[in-house]
């Protein structure tokens, strides 16, 4: 026997609306609440997606500059899922290219070794790229994951890498000089936002280096400094800098500083 559906009276419809309307936005508040929990776990990296739907709430902007100053986990390149896994398949390619059974990565002013630790973890443990984050202590930033305390010179000279990453560069200074001069590697990449990361001449190409962005990289990239328009559209300002050595230097080479 089927019983018949009984009719609600209006009063009864506003309610139950009102009912599910307040449900949706519990719901939505306890998933909000969840994603910006996940979004401030340094042990979490997140995909793009995620940021943008922080981004995308009323109140995005705010969020995110609360996420990303985080007192014990302040983030100024804001690493993405996608970002990691092709700055993980752009190394993989360059050993091969540079025919090396395994490649040697330093990271310098590794702050709290962050980036070495997501590349590693992506990479997996059977890689043939050995991740080394390295700093010297002179910010004071926490160790979050392991991070070799040494000064940029003697790192280079003990370790001999075979690339170098360097991430947000301090305002108005240059730490590419000792990667400009070291002989050992055949690539530094320099990542984050060229308007306030390092001096304007430590994004420029020189002799011994070409300098090509890396576009693959680039559009995953997110930084403290982006922001979504109105209309959904995500502003990026970092950017991923590709300085590979020059074997033979190039006509009018002479112009470009050493």
């Amino acid at each position: 026997m089927q019983y018949p559906s009984p009719e609600l009276n209006p009063q009864h419809q506003l309610h139950r609306a009102a009912f599910r309307s307040e449900l949706r936005g519990e719901l939505h508040a306890a998933t909000d609440h969840e994603l910006f929990d996940r979004l401030s776990n340094p042990n979490y990296l997140a995909s793009i997606e995620d940021w943008r739907e922080i981004l995308q709430h009323p109140n995005g902007s705010q969020r995110f500059f609360q996420i990303c100053n985080n007192r014990n986990f302040t983030q100024y390149e804001v690493l993405t899922k996608e970002y990691v896994g092709r700055l993980v398949d752009y190394l993989k390619l360059r050993r091969v290219e540079l025919a090396q059974d395994q490649l040697r990565v330093l990271e310098i002013g590794a702050g709290n070794g962050r980036l070495s630790e997501m590349l590693r973890r992506v990479a997996g443990q059977e890689s043939d790229i050995e991740f080394i984050a390295s700093d010297n202590g002179s910010w004071g930033i926490p160790k979050l994951f392991p991070v070799l305390r040494i000064e940029i010179s003697d790192a280079l000279k003990e370790l001999s890498p075979d690339l170098v990453l360097l991430s947000w560069m301090p305002p108005e200074l240059d730490l590419t000089g000792e990667l400009r001069r070291n002989s050992s590697q055949s690539e530094f990449i320099l990542i984050g936002d060229q308007s306030c990361c390092g001096t304007n001449q430590a994004w420029e190409a020189c002799n011994r280096y070409r300098a090509h962005e890396l576009h693959e990289l680039s559009a995953f990239q997110l930084c403290r400094n982006d922001r979504m328009t109105q209309h959904g559209e995500l502003l990026q300002h970092s950017a991923t800098i590709s300085f590979r050595r020059a074997a033979i230097p190039a006509p009018g080479a002479a112009l470009l500083r050493d």
